[in-house]
């Protein structure tokens, strides 16, 4: 006899015996109590079995996601760096904060993937590569003509770092306008400087009102991709006299 076989026969006896015959208590057949009385004020059943959700506990990381049966799902960023509790079914994933429910996913079945809501993500990353990079471009070039160009060129240079500099530019506008910062990256484009220090160095001791001195001969070994500091360094005149910048 196996747990099938006993359902079997405890149903069985509930239908044939059980319901059918005169209760010792309330000398009433159960079965008929409820067909006269139980049945027509209980309420329709729903048209989805109950949720029952499991449990745990995982702490918002820095992209945003938490890690989940070697899957990630977002969360507001907001909370990163914050413990959220997960409560997930057969279909979804909820993820809960201080008592409310700050994300809702698809639960995913495979390995290693992401699921994203975009807003979830900062202001910044919440854009695809080409509209993130058309809306920084429209910016450096309301600075100017030369801001632009100095975007091209940042692009070509550090294509994958270009942001974090373009950033820190426009963050300098608020200190020295955009005429001046517009300058000082004519000056930067030229020398081909792409570090935000060497940058920030030509507004402070005000390079960008010299003349544009000829370009430093190349150095053995020097990586093209770094910036190179020209806030001082030795250009010699025709006589070959050096002179200090």
């Amino acid at each position: 006899m196996d747990s099938q076989d006993l359902r079997r026969k405890l149903r069985d006896w509930m239908n044939a015996y059980a319901n059918m015959r005169i209760h010792g208590t309330t000398k009433k057949v159960p079965w008929q109590e409820l067909i006269d009385k139980e049945r027509v004020v209980l309420l329709p059943l729903p048209d989805e079995e109950f949720a029952l959700f499991q449990r745990c506990v995982r702490r918002v990381g820095i992209n945003c996601h938490i890690h989940f049966e070697n899957n990630y799902y977002s969360v507001p960023a907001r909370l990163v760096g914050k413990d959220v509790t997960v409560r997930w079914n057969s279909e979804l994933v909820r993820i809960i904060y201080a008592g409310e429910q700050v994300a809702l996913h698809a639960r995913c079945f495979t390995q290693g993937e992401y699921v994203t809501v975009r807003v979830h993500l900062p202001e910044h990353k919440r854009y695809s590569q080409t509209e993130h990079q058309l809306r920084f471009e429209e910016k450096m070039r309301e600075i100017d003509e030369a801001a632009h160009e100095y975007f091209h060129m940042l692009l070509k240079a550090q294509p994958k770092y270009w942001y974090q500099t373009v950033r820190a530019i426009l963050g300098l506008l608020e200190g020295y306008g955009e005429e001046v910062v517009n300058m000082g990256l004519k000056r930067a484009l030229y020398y081909q400087a792409t570090d935000v220090t060497t940058i920030k160095h030509i507004l402070e001791k005000k390079l960008y009102l010299l003349e544009l001195e000829p370009m430093l001969p190349k150095i053995e070994g020097e990586n093209p991709k770094m910036g190179r500091d020209l806030t001082y360094y030795v250009v010699y005149d025709a006589n070959s006299v050096p002179v200090t910048a």
